[in-house]
C-alpha cells in the first residue's frame, strides 16, 4: 500500500459546500474512517470534483512549464490527471527517465529522493485537454498537497506478466483512425514482424518491442499525415496509456516512447528494441506499394527477412 505519510499544507480550506468542495475536517474524518491508501484517498477525491498533480518537487504555488500537447504545439501550462496512479507515477519516477524496473539498480537511483507530492486541485480551475487530463495556463495554488514515499511506492510493485490479449484490447480501442492503409491489420502485422525481429535480436526485450509494435500508429488521424505529427502525438498517448494499464509491468519505457516517437522518421537505431519496431513497421511498406529500402533496416534480421521474401516472389514470378 501506497501511505499518505501526511497532509503538508492546506493552503485554501474551503468549507464543503454545494460545488463539492471538502474541508480539512471532512478529510480528517475521511483519513480516520478509511485509512492512508493514497489510492483510495485520491479516488474518494475524484469523486468530490479534485483532479490531481504527481511531482518530485514541493511548491506552494504551481506555475505553467513549458510542455508538448498532444497536438503537437508547445504551450506554457500545468497539466492534471483524474487518474489517481497517474498523478502517484509522475510524483514517484523523474520525468527524464519514463520507466519502472525490478531491481537494486533502480530503488538506489530513487531512494535518495524518497519523497514525493500529490497536488490536490479543483477542475473548475482547469481546461479539459482529453477525457482524462486536464490543463490551466495560469498559475494554480493547491486545495492539498499530500507527501507520499518511494520505498512504499517500490514494495508496492509487483512483476506483472503482461496479459497480451487484454492489452491488444485496451491498446486497440484507442485507435481512432482506421483506413485500408492503416488499420488493425496493420498494426497487428507489425508487432508480428518485430516479435519475430525481437526473438533473433533481443529475446529478453521481447515485451518491449511488441508494446512498441502495438503503440506504434496510436496517434494517426488520418493516411496523410506529411510532417509526422501524428508520432508525437503519439507518444504522448502511449504513455498515458502505459502509466495508467502497464505501470507494474518490467517495461522500459523510454525506450517505448522513443521508438513510437521517432517511427516515422525514417531514421535506424543501433538498439535492438528501437530497431526492431522500426524495422516490423517499415516491412509492412509493401502494403502501400512501396518497396522496402534495406537502407532504412536496423537489424540485419530484418534484412533477412526482406531477402527471403524477395527471394520467394522471383520463384513465384519465375513458375
Amino acid at each position: 500500500m501506497i501511505k499518505a505519510e501526511k497532509i503538508i499544507s492546506i493552503l485554501r480550506n474551503v468549507p464543503k459546500n454545494k460545488d463539492g468542495a471538502i474541508s480539512r475536517k471532512n478529510l480528517d474524518r475521511h483519513i480516520l474512517k478509511r485509512g492512508t491508501d493514497l489510492e483510495k484517498l485520491l479516488g474518494f477525491l475524484a469523486k468530490k470534483e479534485y483532479i490531481f498533480h504527481g511531482s518530485k518537487k514541493l511548491y506552494k504555488i504551481i506555475k505553467p512549464q513549458k510542455s508538448h500537447r498532444i497536438s503537437g504545439e508547445t504551450i506554457s501550462a500545468i497539466y492534471a490527471t483524474k487518474i489517481p496512479s497517474i498523478a502517484i507515477y509522475y510524483a514517484m519516477i523523474s520525468r527524464s527517465t519514463h520507466k519502472i524496473v525490478h531491481g537494486k539498480k533502480f530503488y538506489n537511483k530513487h531512494k535518495n529522493n524518497n519523497k514525493g507530492y500529490i497536488y490536490i486541485l479543483r477542475r473548475n480551475d482547469f481546461e479539459k485537454n482529453n477525457d482524462e487530463n486536464f490543463l490551466c495556463r495560469k498559475k494554480v495554488e493547491p486545495e492539498f498537497i499530500f507527501e507520499c514515499r518511494f520505498d512504499d511506492f517500490y514494495n508496492n510493485l509487483k512483476k506483472e506478466k503482461i496479459n497480451w490479449k487484454k492489452a491488444g484490447e485496451i491498446i486497440l480501442q484507442n485507435y481512432i483512425h482506421s483506413s485500408a492503409v492503416h488499420n488493425v491489420k496493420h498494426v497487428l502485422k507489425t508487432v508480428r514482424n518485430s516479435s519475430i525481429i525481437a526473438k533473433s535480436v533481443c529475446p529478453e526485450k521481447i515485451d518491449d518491442v511488441k508494446m512498441g509494435a502495438l503503440l506504434h500508429d496510436i496517434g494517426r488521424v488520418d493516411d496523410f499525415d506529411r510532417e509526422s505529427t501524428h508520432a508525437q502525438k503519439g507518444a504522448a498517448i502511449a504513455y498515458e496509456i502505459l502509466a495508467k494499464y502497464f505501470r507494474n509491468a518490467p517495461l522500459d519505457f523510454k525506450k517505448i516512447l522513443f521508438a513510437v516517437k521517432y517511427h516515422s522518421r525514417g531514421k535506424i537505431s543501433r538498439d535492438p528494441v528501437i530497431g526492431a519496431i522500426w524495422d516490423g513497421d517499415r516491412l509492412d511498406l509493401e502494403r502501400v506499394g512501396m518497396k522496402v529500402n534495406p537502407k532504412y533496416l536496423s537489424t540485419k534480421k530484418a534484412k533477412e527477412i526482406m531477402r527471403s521474401r524477395l527471394i520467394e516472389k522471383l520463384k513465384n514470378i519465375s513458375s
